[in-house]
């Protein structure tokens, strides 16, 4: 067998054999790499040996010390025998240590991570004021919606920032990927620490985990997932193009948002018997190809993620509400929130039913009680019920205040008698 310029021989591997892929280790525990799906083109005279490129990407999550030795393997397997042939795997181990001009090495006495959160300072410090931002305008809601169209463009101000900063500069899109690393970590038997080479993720998760505990999986749905707010554009683009905006029935609605359910249960079942198949399924996720790559990828990749934002031009955000696990699994954890945040009126759902049909996400019982669980914080409703413009209630109020009430008057004498 060749592998580049160097031959490899042996008695065992006679006989053809199979690689199974490139192995990576460190401390002899094996570390994740992905395929980028990237076919890279080499400049005018560039020549290089090797007829196919490789790009194998280590997420930050899995706590890789570029500083010390790396430990790679190619497993080779071939089949002996005749009629039950047996399988027999070598690896062609060697090591490899990163020149020390291709990193910075934290002080001795930190810990490495230190130096991750030092280098993305500046993106730590913007992220952190837009968080306590949205957390304020958040909690004084009132004044929020008090002018719906100021509102309006202040929601897509924030998506926009979302999208361009959250997502494809910092690169903090929050995924079932985070999840399934710590699932696959437990029972690995190592430790969380590896978290914190991603201080945008972790910063995010943060503000995410404290969000649930107030109003639910909303704030990150809404507001802070940038393929989530990829849809929304699209959502916009369909209505300025005029086109034809899709309402599920809700029976059927129904129906279609228990599946994003069933595939956070196979992904984290797979993350425990089977870390091979959840590679696979978290792929059902195309943040990684809208956000993490950029749509540069090989294109079932993007074909993928750009048929759901088709998709959301007619069917207001479809991947979010029907099978993306993130959000399932951030509708469950969002079972403990603690306030109901979402105005009511005695009038909502006996008679008033303009909340309802202005939900795009079906969130709105017909008796008026607001699911949570699939309540994106749009904040729509919220809009709605502050306004005496859209409120069938305080429109109905307003009427009565302006209209001159009928009264007996005493005391006037009947001239014909």
């Amino acid at each position: 067998m060749t592998a580049g310029r160097h031959t490899v021989t042996g008695d065992d591997f006679v006989r053809a054999s199979v690689p199974r892929g490139i192995v990576l280790r460190q401390d002899r525990l094996p570390v994740e790499m992905r395929d980028l799906d990237i076919e890279p083109r080499l400049a005018d005279g560039v020549d290089l040996p090797a007829g196919e490129m490789l790009l194998l990407r280590v997420i930050g999550q899995a706590g890789l010390d570029p500083a010390r030795a790396l430990d790679l393997a190619l497993p080779v397997t071939r089949s002996k025998g005749i009629v039950y042939p047996e399988r027999i795997t070598r690896e062609i181990a060697f090591g490899y240590r990163l020149p020390a001009a291709y990193y910075t090495a934290p002080d001795a006495d930190a810990p490495a991570w230190q130096a991750s959160w030092k280098a993305r300072r500046g993106p730590l410090i913007v992220l952190g004021v837009a968080l306590a931002m949205l957390g304020a305008a958040l909690w004084q809601q009132r004044r929020l919606v008090a002018h719906a169209r100021r509102f309006a463009w202040l929601r897509r101000a924030w998506l926009l920032f979302t999208v361009g900063f959250i997502g494809y500069a910092a690169q903090a899109q929050l995924s079932i990927v985070n999840i399934t690393g710590i699932v696959q970590a437990l029972r690995a038997g190592r430790g969380l620490d590896y978290l914190l080479f991603d201080p945008m993720t972790v910063a995010s998760w943060a503000f995410v985990l404290v969000s649930l505990v107030m109003w639910g999986r909303g704030t990150f749905c809404g507001w802070l997932c940038p393929f989530g707010a990829l849809q929304e554009f699209a959502g916009l683009a369909g209505q300025a193009f005029r086109l034809p905006q899709l309402a599920v029935r809700r029976v059927l609605d129904a129906r279609l948002k228990r599946v994003k359910f069933g595939v956070l249960a196979a992904i984290v079942l797979a993350a425990v018997w089977a870390p091979a198949w959840a590679d696979r399924l978290v792929e059902l996720e195309p943040f990684k190809t809208a956000i993490t790559l950029t749509f540069v990828r090989a294109w079932p990749f993007v074909a993928y993620a750009v048929g759901w934002l088709l998709l959301a031009m007619v069917v207001n955000k479809a991947f979010c509400r029907y099978l993306c696990p993130l959000g399932a699994a951030l509708a469950l954890l969002g079972r403990v929130r603690l306030l109901d945040w979402i105005p009511r009126r005695a009038e909502c759902g006996t008679p008033c039913q303009t909340c309802r049909h202005r939900c795009g996400y079906n969130a709105i019982a017909p008796g008026g009680a607001v699911d949570y669980e699939e309540c994106f914080q749009c904040m729509e409703c919220v809009v709605i019920h502050a306004s005496d413009a859209q409120c069938a209630p305080r429109i109905l109020e307003r009427k009565r205040a302006r209209s001159i009430p009928i009264v007996p008057v005493s005391g006037i004498v009947d001239r014909r008698a």
